[in-house]
């Protein structure tokens, strides 16, 4: 019997959130029709990971479905799975070449052109060492597909995004008029009304959407459960 497959998602803080996540479960869904899924969210309610895990009964994997996570949104992961008998916990989906390319077609789907500039935008909270380092590595395989001009806006805070427009102004300080701006998340977040804001205002020519749903996000979570939930002999599950 297959493990359970359980994508987290971070905390949601809307109902577009929820729906964005659901769209992507979807398409895991048409991709694994033989696997359960039983996705959930990185919070305290009854139906978060805590609540998931407590209720398991079967032989699971966790898929951290985030593009960068805190070392405290690990920690809390860890520690809720380990309510749980038989469970693996996957590493989180990037950085990895394939959400770099999923990038690129969000980028081209934005009107994005080879040669223009683009910034890669943490989502604000995830400004620990861990997120920071995990986004400039995926600012780094990001440029390695789409060409030199990528950055990474990281530390992110405040309602207003300040380092965002910094990082738009300093390419068009260099004769780059056509930047644009990548939040580097799984699924529809919060502050993605303040993005698109700040980018028009710094001059901005697009903001993309969310890497996921894609095909190529939906082929990296199959993979991370694929990595770590290969079936010993005696029906547990272990780490690649």
């Amino acid at each position: 019997m297959n493990p359970v497959l359980v994508p987290v998602f971070p905390a949601p803080a809307d109902t577009r959130c929820r729906e964005s996540a659901a769209a992507l479960v979807g398409d895991l869904a048409r991709t694994l029709p033989d696997v359960e899924l039983v996705a959930t969210f990185l919070d305290g309610s009854p139906a978060g990971l805590a609540g998931t895990m407590a209720a398991m009964t079967r032989p699971a994997v966790v898929v951290p479905a985030f593009a960068a996570g805190t070392a405290e949104m690990m920690a809390a992961l860890f520690d809720a799975a380990g309510a749980a008998a038989r469970v693996e916990v996957s590493r989180p989906l990037g950085p990895d070449p394939l959400l770099a390319r999923a990038t690129m077609a969000k980028l081209r789907a934005a009107g994005a052109r080879w040669g223009d500039a683009a910034v890669l935008v943490a989502a604000p909270g995830a400004c620990d060492s861990l997120a920071m380092r995990e986004t400039r590595r995926a600012a780094d395989l990001l440029a390695s597909e789409w060409g030199p001009r990528v950055s990474a806006a990281v530390g992110v805070s405040g309602a207003d995004l300040p380092e965002v427009g910094e990082a738009i102004a300093e390419w068009r300080a260099v004769g780059h008029s056509r930047v644009f701006v990548v939040p580097y998340d799984i699924a529809y977040a919060a502050y993605l009304p303040s993005l698109h804001a700040v980018a028009r205002a710094a001059g901005a020519a697009g903001v993309t959407g969310p890497l996921g749903p894609h095909r190529l996000v939906t082929d990296l979570i199959v993979i991370r459960y694929e990595q770590a939930g290969r079936p010993r002999r005696d029906g547990t599950v272990h780490a690649a």
